[in-house]
């Protein structure tokens, strides 16, 4: 029978030589020194000497990192790879930040509205640094914007000398280099990035930068590009059709995943090379467990870690279920003794910790074998993005973590007793705030507001929307950790227990989200199932005391525009819409997973979103029933999970029966020694 035209039109485009084929890669090496260039990228005075041009300001003390990498990392890497280059007839270029004009005139705005970042024509502050100064026949291009290929005719040169292989040195790693690499590969070169010739003002830029650029480009080392220029390529074939099974390419295919491998393993050892350079003796390996703890191991930085890099840290397995009064496996769990998860990390979390000298932090999967283990919150998580992105719809979500801090004494006593966005109560702790602010901006966490709640000593930290929701994730738990560590060097202490003070507002985590579109259809999904995700996103016993009629925090499942005793609020006009029912006792990966797996259902099954409700009683009773207040007590909930089969069939079965055992635990324990016992392992513990 023959094709439909639509398969035939796609069979044709698959099989034109001219496209890329699948399975194609640009982990290809230099098969032909030749046909390859070296760019190096703004290795300049201005750009790299203390007290002048870009650094006018800084002494080497301002920022040693940046100017100890220059000296004994990039330059003398770059002297290596020119060596090399030359010596393989491999053309050398040189580009660097200097006007056609003595004003600068000429300059991109960008650059002028950089500093303005202007070198004069024929300033000595585009001097290339002696130790790798060009020779005669060197190519030098002037630039005037962030990117070469923007300011100047280097593509034209670079068809002209046949250059098809392109690697890339200089700084600074995350902005004129990545610029350039973006446009190169755009333009069809094949490039490499040599991450331990590239240098950036600190070690997050630089991180970051190669992370970014990971999808254009190679990353390697200095020694691997030498040893290319020297004795060629470990496959000569850049495009291979994976689909065919002969021999000679099974070959190639192999090869091609060597070469993947040995990209891997150099970049996790420039990473090593790069955090015990920059003061890192440990880096901690951070999950968080079904009773919301956040547990790490801190592996010690060696010469011979980077295997450890790759393989992770590894956890007991039952860890999954361990209530939060004690470490002892909870019944029915599933889980035992037996058994190990690697946490497998994810380095683009990857932050220097500000408050713990020579400490870094990194989150990932737990996994076995190599394989996310179905018992893994954050796989959890990633799966639901995923889910919902299969639906055309992106999420975007903030959060606002409300917390109370305490007097650094035995007696559980606030700070202060201000009211809801009193100015006395920000002024009281502004430098704690500047402090905070600044811990969590070195840990990339962006902070959109801060203000005071209505409960004694109680405050909000309002964190920015985004849609990498995974990372919003991890932002939650970093920001718990550094409110506590921060409230502590300020002689106070932090709670996040969802009710401190009994005839006090509790503390929540509420969650914003927004949809890009059929928001409608996510937010009906929710609204059904909120019922049934109660035990996740509100988990501990004193989580029903906050959520009670009255108390702003959500006791029905309906919804209502700016309305604040609605569960759900839409806000802003409809732009977004707030869920009240999560507070900081609850996992955020398994929180924020749930609400997506509840929106889910609403996008899968186009749900219409019911009637809000702008009459929301202050006491739940019968007349209350048709309302459908959500559940009052953890058993509650935790009942009305384990008959939710949509929720559970994305939750999957172990984690749901590991998750409700370990609540079934701490509900027992916590109902025998009473609300007090809870208030004070939730302050000690989360």
């Amino acid at each position: 029978m023959e094709k439909p035209k639509e398969q035939q039109d796609m069979d044709t485009f698959v099989t034109n030589p001219k496209h890329v084929q699948p399975g194609a890669t640009r982990n290809v090496s230099i098969s032909n020194s030749t046909s390859s260039a070296l760019l190096v990228i703004d290795v300049q005075e201005y750009c790299s000497i203390p007290q002048k041009g870009t650094h006018s300001n800084s002494k080497r003390d301002d920022n040693q990192y940046f100017f100890d990498r220059v000296d004994n990392i990039m330059v003398p890497n770059i002297a290596k790879l020119l060596t090399a280059a030359r010596e393989n007839a491999a053309e050398v270029i040189y580009t660097y930040i200097e006007a056609l004009t003595e004003d600068g005139r000429d300059c991109s705005l960008d650059y002028k509205l950089s500093g303005p970042l202007l070198v004069p024509k024929g300033s000595p502050d585009a001097r290339i640094l002696d130790a790798i100064k060009p020779l005669p026949n060197d190519i030098l291009i002037p630039k005037t914007s962030c990117s070469v290929f923007q300011s100047t005719n280097i593509n034209y040169v670079l068809r002209n000398l046949g250059v098809r292989y392109l690697v890339i040195v200089g700084q600074l790693t995350n902005q004129c280099v990545e610029s350039a690499v973006r446009d190169a590969a755009d333009l069809g070169y094949l490039v490499t990035v040599v991450e331990d010739a590239c240098a950036a003002e600190n070690i997050e830029c630089h991180t970051r930068g190669l992370d970014n650029m990971k999808g254009f480009a190679r990353i390697s080392t200095t020694d691997m590009i030498c040893k290319e220029w020297g004795k060629g390529a470990i496959t000569t074939q850049p495009i291979i059709n994976t689909t065919q099974t002969t021999s000679k390419e099974n070959d190639q295919i192999q090869a091609v995943s060597k070469q993947d491998i040995i990209t891997k393993y150099a970049l996790l050892k420039a990473l090593l090379v790069n955090l015990k350079f920059s003061g890192v003796k440990y880096l901690r390996y951070v999950t968080c467990d079904n009773s919301a703890q956040i547990r790490c191991k801190a592996l010690k930085l060696g010469t011979n870690s980077s295997s450890q890099l790759q393989n992770g840290a590894a956890f007991v397995e039952a860890m999954m279920a361990l209530p939060l009064p004690h470490d002892a496996v909870a019944e029915d769990s599933g889980l035992s003794a037996q058994g190990m998860l690697n946490l497998v990390p994810d380095f683009s979390s990857l932050v220097h910790i500000p408050y713990a000298k020579g400490h870094a932090a990194v989150y990932g999967f737990l996994c076995k074998k190599n394989v996310v283990s179905p018992l893994c919150p954050r796989g959890f998580l990633k799966r639901m993005i995923d889910a919902v992105s299969s639906e055309g719809v992106t999420v975007r979500a903030g959060v606002e973590i409300e917390f109370t801090l305490l007097k650094n004494n035995s007696t559980f006593e606030p700070i202060d007793n201000t009211n809801w966005a009193s100015v006395t109560g920000i002024d009281r702790i502004s430098t704690f705030i500047d402090k905070l602010e600044i811990t969590l901006e070195e840990q990339n966490i962006s902070v959109l507001q801060v203000h005071a709640e209505s409960a004694p000593g109680q405050f909000e930290l309002v964190l920015q929307h985004t849609d990498d929701l995974i990372h919003l994730a991890d932002s939650i738990l970093t920001a718990r950790q550094s409110i506590r560590a921060i409230a502590t060097d300020f002689d106070m202490r932090v709670t996040f227990a969802p009710k401190p003070f009994p005839t006090s507002a509790g503390n929540g985590q509420h969650v914003h989200m927004s949809c890009n579109n059929r928001q409608s259809q996510f937010m009906a999904g929710v609204l059904k199932h909120l019922r049934g995700i109660n035990a996740i996103t509100t988990p501990s016993v004193s989580s029903f005391a906050r959520t009670k009629p009255g108390c702003w925090a959500g006791a029905f499942a309906v919804w209502s525009s700016e309305h604040k005793e609605a569960a759900i609020r839409l806000c802003d006009g409809g732009e977004h819409f707030e869920v009240k029912t999560v507070d900081n006792t609850s996992n955020p990966y398994l929180a924020l997973g749930c609400l997506l797996a509840a929106g889910f259902q609403g996008l899968k099954n186009n749900l219409d979103l019911p009637l809000p409700v702008d009459d929301i009683p202050s006491s739940i009773n019968s007349e209350t029933d048709a309302l459908k207040p959500l559940p009052t007590y953890l058993s509650e909930a935790l009942d009305t999970l384990e008959c939710e089969k949509e929720i559970i069939e994305c939750l999957g079965d172990q984690l749901t029966k590991a998750f409700v055992a370990v609540k079934r635990a701490e509900l027992k324990y916590f109902v025998d020694k009473g609300e007090t016992k809870e208030l004070e392992i939730i302050t000690d513990r989360l």
